[in-house]
C-alpha cells in the first residue's frame, strides 16, 4: 500500500511505538534523552515539560512514560510507505 500525505485515508491501522518522543518511528536512546530532560515535570507547571515525552498523555513526564519507553526500547512502529518516506509520527504531526 502506498499513501500520500495530505490525502484522506480510512481503514488503515498503524502502530507507532509508545516511547518514540522524536517521531522517528523507533524508541531508542534519542527518545530516552528527551524523556530524561523532561522527567518529573508537569504540563503548565514546569518549563522543561515536553508533551512528546508524555507517552501516557496525562500531563506528566514520569515513571509511567519511562516504563512505556523501556517496554518498546529498540522497537520500530509499523512502516507504511508514503510519498517521500515512511508514515511516522513526525509525518502525521506535520499533516
Amino acid at each position: 500500500m502506498s499513501l500520500t500525505v495530505g490525502n484522506n485515508v480510512s481503514g488503515v491501522n498503524a502502530a507507532l511505538s509508545a516511547g518514540d518522543a522524536n517521531g522517528d518511528n523507533i524508541a531508542d536512546i534519542s527518545d530516552l534523552l528527551l524523556l530524561t530532560a523532561a522527567y518529573n515535570t508537569q504540563q503548565g507547571v514546569n518549563p522543561n515539560y515536553n508533551a512528546a515525552a508524555d507517552f501516557t498523555s496525562d500531563g506528566f513526564a514520569d515513571i509511567s512514560d519511562l516504563l512505556l519507553l523501556i517496554g518498546n526500547y529498540n522497537t520500530l512502529g509499523d512502516a507504511f510507505p508514503i510519498s517521500g518516506g515512511n508514515l511516522t509520527l513526525s509525518a502525521l504531526r506535520a499533516y
